[in-house]
């Protein structure tokens, strides 16, 4: 049972959604999760891997280890990014998680991952309208056709508004927002199987819900 996440400090509901990208990636797959506070959902995602016998997955993760202006006012947020290292010291020693401190707009970054390299995408950055849009549409790209895609928080308006605005430049834009299904309930996330087929994919190997909430 997966149970040492629970003992790090932060918020984390999507158990689902993650041991679906589990069941998914290739045993030498890529996933990128963007947001991670003090690593509460890194540790489940990394030791469901292991529970999985996917111990060669790597996962990066891009956090300021800063906080977010208006999410985390008023938390004692101390050194994070020393309590991360502390939460995932034994991902970190075996290399399976990669971190960068950084943010997720900083364009070297996102330049140093090919596009259509990642199994997965994790999208749990700061949760305002600009930062959800910039990190979908800089991200999307990096993710492989069939690959799957993940965003927390499918309640809050502008996480939507700022996910959907994202594909607008594409020619297939309406196909790709009708691709996303949203997952309410107790997790609240919401995501998608890149590619025009991807809704039905999702559907064929039951990543997703049967019924969709919009």
């Amino acid at each position: 049972m997966i149970t040492k996440y629970l003992e790090i400090e932060g918020w984390f509901n999507l158990q689902e959604a993650y041991l679906n990208l589990v069941k998914r990636v290739p045993s030498y797959g890529n996933i990128v999760e963007i947001g991670c506070f003090k690593g509460r959902s890194t540790r489940f995602l990394c030791d469901a891997l292991i529970a999985e016998a996917k111990p060669g997955v790597r996962v990066d993760v891009i956090d300021t280890f800063e906080g977010t202006t208006g999410e985390h006012d008023g938390l004692e947020l101390g050194s994070m990014y020393d309590e991360f290292k502390n939460n995932l010291h034994d991902h970190l020693e075996s290399s399976r998680v990669i971190p960068h401190v950084n943010r997720s707009d900083n364009q070297q970054l996102i330049d140093s991952f090919k596009d259509g390299s990642l199994d997965g995408l994790i999208i749990d950055g700061a949760h305002d309208e600009e930062s959800v849009y910039l990190d979908t549409k800089n991200w999307y790209p990096k993710v492989k056709e069939s690959g799957l895609i993940i965003w927390d928080d499918c309640e809050r308006e502008p996480v939507r508004r700022g996910a959907l605005k994202a594909f607008n430049d594409y020619d297939d834009a309406d196909e790709l927002r009708d691709s996303i299904w949203y997952i309410t309930g107790d997790e609240r996330w919401f995501g998608m199987i890149k590619g025009l087929n991807g809704k039905a994919l999702g559907r064929k190997l039951k990543i997703f819900p049967e019924k969709k909430s919009t």
